[in-house]
């Protein structure tokens, strides 16, 4: 009996350290997502005025763009938020967890950086540029290709259209230097044109060196 179940020990074991070793493996090779991405904190991003609007920019990865000069910023979690000054949340949204505009305009930046290119978010939003690149629809799920500062990006717009929520989602990723930006905007309410317009402003004032 003790010997079944020294041998019922070591097998348990052996099969902990195949599986130990399976997974350090493929993180050290990039095939293991990593969680814990390290974003950019609210506090690194610098803010200034200049001739069109606020100058947001985070000097170490090269990023930087306006927006305008009367929005007001806010942390977010995974970064940092701007809103208009008659920004509402729209009171039906909550339940979307999501703050979808009432009234006014709402966008979000986040960066994660990386020393090593096979960094989960940045490796894998690589990958999936080079798939649809090759038309390879599958492998989109949702997202098309398209351009910021001159670099690939993956655009993924979701539509909400029901009996609480009318409105849009866009989220633009871009992959540069090691480094993912993502830019995220919900448009929805009286302005939502507006915001659009703001939006399409604001896309054209960013740099990515």
């Amino acid at each position: 009996m003790k010997n079944t179940k020294k041998i019922l020990f070591y097998i348990i074991l052996v099969i902990i350290l195949v599986a130990m070793g399976w997974y350090l493996w493929n993180l050290y090779n990039g095939d293991v997502e990593v969680s814990n991405l390290d974003y950019v904190p609210f506090a690194d991003f610098e803010i200034a005025s200049g001739n069109n609007g606020k100058v947001i920019s985070h000097k170490s990865s090269g990023f930087s763009m306006t927006v305008p000069g009367d929005w007001e910023e806010g942390y977010d979690y995974y970064g940092i938020s701007f809103v208009s000054l008659d920004y509402v949340v729209d009171v039906n949204a909550k339940a979307f967890a999501s703050p979808f505009p009432e009234t006014g305009c709402i966008v979000s930046l986040s960066i994660i950086q990386s020393d090593t290119p096979d960094y989960a978010d940045y490796y894998n939003t690589n990958l999936d540029i080079k798939a649809c690149s090759q038309d390879n629809a599958e492998y989109c799920e949702g997202y098309i290709i398209g351009k910021l500062s001159g670099h690939d990006t993956m655009e993924r717009l979701d539509v909400m259209d029901n009996d609480k929520i009318s409105g849009k989602y866009l989220e633009i990723k871009t992959p540069f230097n090691n480094n993912t930006y993502t830019l995220e905007t919900y448009l929805s309410g009286e302005d939502a044109d507006r915001c659009e317009n703001d939006l399409r402003k604001i896309l054209e004032s960013v740099k990515i060196r």
